[in-house]
């Protein structure tokens, strides 16, 4: 498995007209949303050109080349993760990145008034429990490990 220091490495594998579900702040994208990205988030964050929900995504089908969602699924409940897999391969046609933090401590520090994964610690991922996730996803997958001195999880990109 290849090494990566930060998901926005993952950009590269982007092409065309992009969906970023849960945009909030851009950090995907440097903090500057491209022409070509859709930002779609539960509320605007300043960045989210649509509000709206992973589980029931508001787009035709094959509306987007890549479909991109980092650091989201950590925050959807388990038994709701195989319909948001589900919508994601809807509306995209041709690449999917998602990225998650694993169960390291470094991603539990307590120095922030809200971390929400304090709150379901458990929803975070392993090696294995990540890659049993991309698997349910059709296509070829490539799985990376994202690691630095502030962060470590991983990513993946489908390519259906």
């Amino acid at each position: 498995m290849e090494t990566i220091t930060c998901r926005r490495e993952l950009r590269k594998f982007v092409v065309g007209k992009v969906l970023d579900v849960g945009i909030k702040d851009a950090f995907f994208w440097g903090g500057r949303k491209p022409d070509n990205v859709v930002g779609l988030d539960l509320k605007n964050y300043g960045f989210t050109d649509v509000i709206g929900d992973a589980r029931a995504l508001p787009f035709k089908d094959k509306s987007f080349d890549t479909v991109v969602m980092t650091e989201v699924i950590e925050h959807i409940p388990p038994e709701d993760r195989d319909r948001v897999i589900q919508e994601l391969q809807r509306v995209a046609r041709k690449i999917i990145i998602i990225s998650a933090p694993s169960r390291e401590e470094i991603n539990l520090h307590d120095n922030e008034e809200f971390n929400p994964h304090w709150r379901n610690p458990e929803w975070l991922f392993d090696l294995q429990s990540f890659v049993s996730l991309v698997q349910k996803f059709r296509g070829r997958k490539r799985v990376f490990r994202i690691s630095n001195k502030f962060y470590e999880g991983f990513g993946a990109v489908i390519f259906l």
